[in-house]
């Protein structure tokens, strides 16, 4: 019993750590691709510049569509 809950807190170590490693890699791609959607998202709450205005609807936005 004593060998299973040492494999088994190895394996929970790993996953772990695996997963803390999968979410570094992706918030450094969310921060440095600057044509992902999520990466304007971000970029919008963090840092408020006043040359860019959020449009929700990109679909609307690319057929010219305003709405009344």
């Amino acid at each position: 019993m004593k060998k299973f809950f040492i494999y088994f807190a190895g394996v929970a170590l790993a996953t772990v750590v695996l997963a803390l490693l999968c979410d570094i890699a992706n918030m450094y791609l969310v921060h440095h691709s600057s044509g992902n959607p999520i990466s304007k998202m971000e970029r919008l709450w963090q840092k408020s510049n006043n040359d860019e205005i959020p449009i929700l609807g990109s679909s609307r936005a690319l057929g010219n569509f305003v709405p009344s």
